[in-house]
């Protein structure tokens, strides 16, 4: 389930041709540089800031900055917030800068910020800034270092990034691992970072970051996108040039079990920045709030590698060619042979089997619920039935009972969504709606249908964009993600249903 993320409270708020390893060594790929300062959160101008004709009367940019300290500012302290009135009051009485008026008011706001603030905080000139959002955005670079291993890079996590990682995932073979280079790496939007990090974690990790704000109030950052990467072989590099939330996303990338950092360590992040626009076209920029990996935050020393930088798995020398050590670097999966996670002929979806009962859900519920009574005329698949919809980790049980049964549901469908889960028939998360009919049937055949067997007001059907393919001759249905036609569920039920 998507979290609402941080809303601005301000209106002008600125939110390889394929190279095998064991031959000829890998040509090096220059480290992606970008520049010393801090880049704002997702900043996309339509057109370059305009410059300003009129003379602003005195102080309006510092009585935007001092009303920026009450509420948005998280180093402000409670007790000695910025006063306008004196400060207004110092201002006027320093010397004016020649030919430059706005000059004098500028110096004055970073003494401001320099007082009362935190050690991030800045302000840019109109020149400084509108070079700032105007300035390139380098591409994400992807290369196939060998059969079944991709290289990605990601200099600066911008909202495109996660997207454009996700498409060099979708046009490439990925199995045995992939590289993902964050050396000179910076971003500031944590909506953004969770959409990168979502690519490479299973979606039992939620939240997957928090922000906790100067008021104590808590955001957490959930993504949409589907785990393409999880619990594959990743390779991350990092460097001391690796900052903000590109340190958030290689601490919170650590803990994958087959996940090796590699590299030097990283610089540490502990405030999220924002960038706010003034009058005069200048802006500020603004620690509003804490962040950690949300998910990940109380397991020892996550927490404190964002904040005091990440320290790699393996110290890299920053004159080696990175790339050739990767074979040394990759880890490795175990190998034992797996069972399917879902057996039609079983009646087995994980650790749930078909007409189990799930009790009385007065006395102890099984995760969240969405109860849908039988008078509802929701109930598409049973209607002379209740349903209860448990929402677990990994699962979604279709709970019914009968109007003769005064007490226990019983589990008349299950859909798993683990990364993990796969079929007797060898279908898994991931694959596409053609794997799925060259399995089981296309249209016409083993009862193929498409419906959809949620309720209308139930939370997937209200949050979810999928849709949904049953086989009622098999007792077998599949929930796929629009757009991309993969699979996103598996479930079972009753065949015949």
């Amino acid at each position: 389930m998507l979290l609402a993320g941080l809303g601005a409270i301000d209106g002008r708020s600125v939110a390889f041709a394929e190279i095998i390893l064991a031959q000829d060594p890998l040509p090096v790929i220059p480290i992606p540089t970008s520049p010393s300062n801090t880049l704002p959160p997702s900043l996309e101008p339509t057109s370059p800031a305009p410059s300003t004709s009129t003379v602003l009367p005195p102080a309006t940019d510092l009585r935007q900055v001092v009303d920026l300290f009450v509420v948005e500012s998280y180093g402000a302290d409670e007790s000695n917030l910025p006063n306008f009135q004196p400060l207004r009051m110092e201002l006027a009485a320093r010397p004016s800068v020649p030919g430059q008026p706005q000059q004098r008011e500028y110096l004055f706001i970073r003494e401001v910020l320099a007082r009362y603030g935190t050690a991030g905080d800045r302000l840019l000139d109109p020149s400084e800034f509108n070079q700032l959002l105007n300035r390139p955005r380098p591409p994400v670079p992807s290369q196939v270092l060998s059969p079944g291993l991709i290289y990605v890079a990601a200099p600066e996590l911008t909202p495109a990034t996660a997207s454009q990682i996700r498409q060099a995932l979708l046009n490439n073979n990925y199995s045995n691992g992939v590289v993902l280079d964050l050396r000179g790496s910076v971003g500031y939007d944590p909506q953004v970072v969770a959409d990168v990090a979502r690519l490479f974690l299973p979606h039992s990790v939620s939240p997957i970051i928090t922000s906790t704000r100067r008021t104590g109030d808590r955001v957490e950052w959930n993504s949409r996108n589907q785990p393409l990467a999880a619990d594959l072989p990743i390779v991350v590099f990092i460097d001391n040039q690796t900052r903000q939330g590109a340190t958030m996303l290689a601490a919170i990338l650590a803990n994958g079990r087959y996940t090796v950092l590699a590299g030097q360590p990283t610089q540490g992040t502990e405030l999220q920045t924002q960038f706010f626009v003034l009058p005069s076209e200048a802006a500020v920029e603004l620690a509003i709030a804490r962040w950690h990996p949300g998910a990940l935050g109380n397991i020892e020393g996550i927490e404190s590698a964002a904040a005091q930088g990440v320290i790699p798995d393996r110290q890299l020398n920053p004159q080696q060619d990175w790339l050739a050590q990767v074979p040394t670097l990759l880890p490795t999966q175990a190998t034992e042979q797996r069972t399917p996670t879902i057996s039609i002929d079983e009646g087995r979806v994980g650790r749930f089997t078909l007409g189990m009962d799930l009790g009385d859900p007065g006395t102890g519920n099984l995760g969240i619920v969405d109860s849908i009574s039988r008078s509802s005329g929701e109930n598409v698949i049973r209607p002379n039935s209740d349903l209860n919809l448990y929402y677990l980790e990994d699962y979604i049980v279709f709970g019914y009972r009968n109007r003769s049964s005064l007490r226990s549901y019983f589990a008349d469908r299950i859909y798993m969504n683990d990364p993990d889960t796969y079929t007797s028939e060898g279908i898994g998360i991931g694959d596409s709606y053609q794997d799925v009919i060259a399995t089981y049937g296309p249209p016409g055949e083993n009862g193929y249908n498409e419906v959809n067997p949620f309720p209308v007001s139930s939370r997937t059907s209200q949050e979810s964009e999928l849709y949904f393919i049953n086989y009622d001759a098999l007792g077998i249905g599949f929930a796929f993600q629009s757009g991309t036609n993969q699979v996103q569920a598996i479930g079972l039920y009753k065949s015949g249903s």
